[in-house]
């Protein structure tokens, strides 16, 4: 992707030294986790320390790199939590210069290609790295190894873990098997989050008998506080499993498991609150599938990165959880995004994501005694819900469970085409990828439908009373039928220059959110909805006209029975895609040639297929 696609690429150093003289002002951030001078902080020996084993050369590298791209993702803002310019700030460019101290391994093309192709899927933001002789390597504690180098605790398996419903009930299915050695690997960001992990790893070691098989290794990587300017931390999971890798090679394992249910792997699109890389791609299973090759390239040995959990909505974990009697350990879990508003009381806040995907579950397998209303800052059916963000997101969650309750298979596809990408990540035949896509999204509608249903029934009298705030989410739910209309400003116009043609326009496809077009010396990015391509029906997602646009790209401009994702459009639906382009870009004519029979629809501009990250 290239660099003009963007307003400007932010250049970072990384490492003790400086850059070269002429080169200073490149640089707009500057970051370093080797003593003295630091401002990333890496506690590694922490790893170490546990296993009684040293830290090679090249996972020292690994962590490092994973730690400065962490840092640096955040030091840069997307545009803030009201997503201004409709989301142009959210596409970034880095650069990155970083010592290491085997330039070979990361100078391999298979390695820093893969690692490029891993963060721009995770993040929707270009990287490019430099990778420099680490000059000023300071000395760390060295540990006497036992036979030969061999970690004293050899793992049967090695998990991610949060501290969530869903990693800690995957930590309760895997002691089932009380011949196992499970190793749990924690990020420790801030403080706030380190004592409810230890807490719930101690439950968990009384509640199975397990203080002899269950290791737990928390790693603290963190930075100065001047340097975030942004608190999305899409690259966070690469640090998270680059840890993990770490321990892996350190003791012999092939293999680490995020514990993740599908809903939140997949990630499908639920408000305009949540698109393009906000809607996060932590456990995607492109994600997994990229970090398996990258470690798999980097240590030169076949790696893995699992999700066992994939086939499971959060409600079918907690049945998990339920059936292996481990629901007395609920109330030590945390589920909550917002980690820094939390308290001794109120843990969670109730209407982020995962405080409503949480609480949905609890109330779907009746364990409302285990995670109680106290303990969310906002009761998720019967508070107002007076902040104007967290309305959408609750309003907008329960509406696509909702929505995905009643849809069919081949809607459910049109609706979400990246589906299709996912399916072709599983390891089954593609029919069968695509039913247990289907099947787990409507499950987590109807499991959906059936908290909401009871809860209606549940507070029937006071809905009889008049006695629900209106603007709660039972309120809107009985009063509206859960729809509220988001605003939707008018459509962008392109600077196009007097004289222009249809053939004079280029659209290069970058992701499944937004295109670039080039007319002549212009270049600008836009948001399908800057362009007008918003759904009537449901705001919150891009209509069939972009769909439209988009098999377009994938077939260089033409449209016949052998091209590839067609669908056969009406002829209104070309009509309006006309409509919407001479709008966009001020021309008189159609955009797209009339059908003939030969060869079909053909645009007359440029328009290309760049999602795969290539320019």
């Amino acid at each position: 992707m290239a660099a003009e696609y963007y307003d400007h690429v932010v250049r970072v150093w990384c490492g003790p030294d400086d850059p070269p003289r002429g080169e200073k002002s490149l640089y707009t951030r500057r970051l370093n986790s080797i003593p003295p001078n630091v401002n990333v902080y890496l506690k590694a020996w922490n790893i170490s320390e546990r296993l009684v084993q040293n830290l090679n050369a090249s996972s020292l590298d690994l962590l490092e790199i994973a730690a400065y791209i962490y840092s640096a993702d955040q030091s840069v803002t997307r545009g803030g939590s009201t997503f201004p310019k409709n989301g142009r700030n959210w596409y970034r460019q880095f650069e990155l210069s970083i010592p290491v101290r085997h330039p070979e391994i990361w100078n391999r093309e298979q390695v820093s290609d893969k690692l490029t192709e891993l963060l721009s899927f995770m993040s929707d933001d270009d990287y490019r790295f430099v990778f420099r002789p680490l000059v000023g390597d300071w000395p760390r504690d060295s540990y006497f190894e036992f036979d030969e180098g061999k970690p004293w605790f050899e793992p049967d398996s090695i998990l991610l873990f949060s501290g969530g419903l869903d990693s800690l009930t995957g930590v309760v299915e895997e002691l089932q098997d009380t011949s196992r050695r499970i190793l749990l690997v924690s990020h420790r960001p801030v403080s706030k989050i380190d004592k409810p992990q230890r807490d719930l790893v101690a439950a968990l070691k009384n509640r199975f008998d397990a203080s002899g098989r269950l290791l737990h290794i928390p790693v603290w990587v963190n930075k100065d506080k001047g340097i975030t300017r942004d608190a999305n931390q899409r690259s966070r999971s690469f640090l998270y499993a680059s840890i993990a890798a770490v321990i892996a090679s350190m003791t012999d394992s092939r293999e680490i498991k995020f514990y993740e249910n599908g809903i939140v792997s997949c990630n499908l699109p639920i408000s305009n609150q949540v698109v393009g890389a906000r809607a996060s791609r932590a456990t995607h299973p492109k994600t997994l599938r990229l970090m398996s090759e990258l470690y798999s390239a980097i240590f030169k040995n076949e790696f893995k990165v699992m999700n066992p959990f994939f086939g499971k909505t959060k409600s079918d974990v907690l049945r998990t959880l339920k059936a292996h009697n481990g629901q007395e350990l609920i109330p030590i879990s945390r589920s909550c995004t917002r980690t820094m508003r939390s308290t001794r009381l109120h843990t969670h806040c109730g209407t982020c994501s995962q405080c409503i995907e949480r609480r949905l579950a609890i109330l779907n397998n009746d364990l409302e005694d285990f995670d109680p209303e106290e303990m969310y800052q906002t009761r998720l059916f019967l508070d107002p819900l007076g902040k104007k963000d967290e309305r959408k997101m609750v309003e907008n969650y329960i509406g696509h469970a909702r929505f995905l309750e009643d849809i069919g298979i081949d809607d459910f596809y049109e609706r979400f085409p990246d589906c299709f990408v996912i399916a072709r990540e599983i390891d089954l035949p593609i029919a069968e990828a695509g039913q247990l896509l289907y099947d787990l999204h409507e499950r987590h509608g109807r499991q959906a439908a059936e908290v909401i249903t009871s809860q209606i029934s549940k507070h029937s009298d006071e809905i009889r009373k008049g006695r629900i705030p209106p603007n709660s989410l039972l309120g809107m739910i009985v009063g509206k039928r859960g729809h509220r209309k988001l605003g939707n400003g008018p459509p962008k116009l392109f600077p196009t220059p007097p004289g222009t043609q249809w053939k004079d326009i280029q659209i290069d496809m970058v992701s499944r959110e937004s295109l670039v077009v080039r007319v002549g010396s212009i270049t600008k990015r836009f948001h399908g909805f800057d362009m007008g391509f918003r759904d009537r029906r449901r705001v919150d997602m891009l209509n069939k006209q972009w769909d439209l646009l988009e098999t377009l790209a994938m077939n260089n401009g033409t449209l016949n029975w052998d091209a590839k994702g067609f669908k056969r459009p009406t002829q209104k639906r070309i009509e309006e895609l006309n409509k919407v382009l001479r709008y966009f870009f001020g021309l008189t004519d159609n955009p797209i040639a009339p059908y003939k029979k030969k060869v079909g629809w053909v645009a007359k501009f440029q328009i290309f297929d760049k999602m795969s990250g290539k320019s």
